[in-house]
């Protein structure tokens, strides 16, 4: 019984539209081209007049079912034109024909009328899309190319990937700003204790030499000279253009103005004796001193 009002209900729909297309729609509908190739776009114009007092709606991008086996590409509404109580309404649908094996494809697309409250379909009549064969001459097997088999083993050129390489270099200088940001103070302090202590060494390594030579006024003064300029370096001061008294109202230190006193004495005078090498060898104590005030200093800025 349940079956039965079913289909009734089915049968009664269908004569309700079927009268209503008859009676209140006319429908036109046509293709720009009625040939096209697979996936290529074409145009569908479909009109459909009415009475006014009707209200119906076309297709939208959505309804999918409705374009099979079309794919919708867009569509462009014309405005509504009223005459004598008919209404017009036009929409133009733009479609691709995917792949299909048939060489003809039929186009029906519904028409939704909203009436008493109720959403009816008034199918148009089938329209016929032909597809063009995409070859243009059939296969001839017998011209077709016989494939031979080669194992042997070809070399391709290779390509340098530049990407990669730009990529490489941005990502290097990154890690590399990264690790100076996080321990750029630790290396720069580290850099400067080992370079203090190579000019440290060089200074003491020369100076040495000059103590243990006999004197003379040319090797007396040559270590005069290394000594000023490894102030120089670590004071950050022209000691190498200061004369001895001038050192001596820089440097408050009683037992460092007597030695120089005493060089000096030895170098203009030609007197050598004790207190040139003492006088030395307290010139190489307070550059020692400098050193290791100086080491302290670096350590200590945290």
């Amino acid at each position: 019984m349940k079956q039965f009002f079913l289909w009734f209900f089915i049968g009664i729909n269908i004569l309700i539209v079927n009268n209503l297309q008859a009676q209140e729609l006319e429908i036109e509908q046509r293709l720009l081209r009625d040939t096209v190739k697979t996936g290529e776009h074409f145009r569908y114009i479909l009109k459909v007049s009415y009475p006014i007092d009707t209200e119906l709606f076309f297709p939208d991008s959505a309804d999918t079912k409705a374009y099979k086996p079309l794919l919708f590409i867009d569509k462009v509404y014309a405005p509504t034109v009223t005459q004598d109580s008919i209404s017009t309404d036009s929409v133009t649908y733009k479609f691709a024909c995917l792949f299909e094996t048939d060489s003809v494809q039929e186009i029906r697309l519904p028409i939704y009328i909203f009436k008493d409250g109720d959403t009816l379909i008034a199918d148009t009549e089938p329209i016929l899309l032909y597809l063009a064969p995409s070859l243009k001459k059939p296969i001839d097997k017998a011209a077709q190319v016989q494939l031979i088999e080669n194992m042997e083993w070809r070399k391709l050129p290779s390509q340098f990937n530049y990407p990669y390489l730009v990529l490489t270099i941005f990502g290097v200088i990154i890690l590399i700003g990264v690790i100076l940001w996080a321990f750029g103070d630790n290396f720069q302090r580290t850099y400067r204790l080992k370079r203090l202590r190579r000019q440290y060494d060089r200074f003491m390594s020369e100076y040495d030499e000059i103590i243990a030579s006999e004197k003379d006024i040319s090797i007396t003064e040559h270590g005069l000279s290394i000594w000023k300029a490894y102030l120089e370096d670590i004071k950050n001061q022209p000691f190498t253009s200061y004369t001895s008294k001038e050192i001596a109202q820089i440097i408050p230190n009683e037992e460092l103005n007597i030695s120089l006193k005493n060089i000096d004495r030895a170098i203009y005078g030609n007197l050598f004796d004790e207190k040139t090498d003492e006088a030395l060898k307290t010139l190489k104590n307070y550059a020692s001193r400098i050193y290791d005030d100086k080491i302290k200093e670096i350590k200590d800025a945290r």
